[in-house]
């Protein structure tokens, strides 16, 4: 397969892992929101965000997302809404401070689901930590590339994956 074309296979086998993965969710994908147009507190994207966010929701448009979370900022909302477009779901927004709350709405609400999260340089490594990811991970200023990935298995950690999209 050339170029990323093999991604979308990659995910769906990941998720296919079937008898394995049992408590919480199928799958979690967390990035961090596409370019922004400019240094603003709620700026929109760039376009080369706007190109970015298509490109995910190109890449996870058959991984069975049915749940999509986003901060309270439109570059998050920006980033997601191709993807849940896409897949017809209502995305659900969350203030950015609340990461313990999204993980228990995440947990409660979508036990059994594939969900996409869009966040922050700060706030996804810590939501990766707290849904049992490394507790060390860091996103540089200029990285919007970072596709992450927590599948939750019956025992043991979980699986955590990166790729780049």
């Amino acid at each position: 397969m050339s170029g990323r074309a093999w991604i979308p296979l990659f995910i769906a086998t990941c998720l296919a892992a079937g008898p394995e993965i049992a408590r919480a969710q199928r799958a979690v994908f967390l990035v961090r929101h596409a370019e922004k147009a400019d240094a603003t507190s709620d700026t929109e994207l760039s376009a080369e965000g706007h190109a970015r966010a298509r490109a995910l929701a190109h890449l996870l448009q058959d991984a069975g997302v049915t749940a999509v979370y986003t901060s309270e900022y439109r570059r998050t909302r920006q980033t997601a809404e191709p993807l849940a477009s896409l897949r017809r779901i209502t995305i659900t927004s969350m203030p950015a401070r609340e990461l313990e709350a999204l993980v228990r709405k995440i947990r409660s609400e979508n036990a059994d689901d594939t969900v996409l999260v869009v966040g922050h340089s700060d706030t996804v490594p810590r939501l990766i930590a707290a849904l049992g990811g490394p507790q060390s991970l860091s996103i540089a200023d200029s990285e919007y590339d970072n596709l992450f990935i927590v599948v939750p298995k019956k025992e043991g950690p979980y699986t955590f994956l990166v790729l780049r999209y």
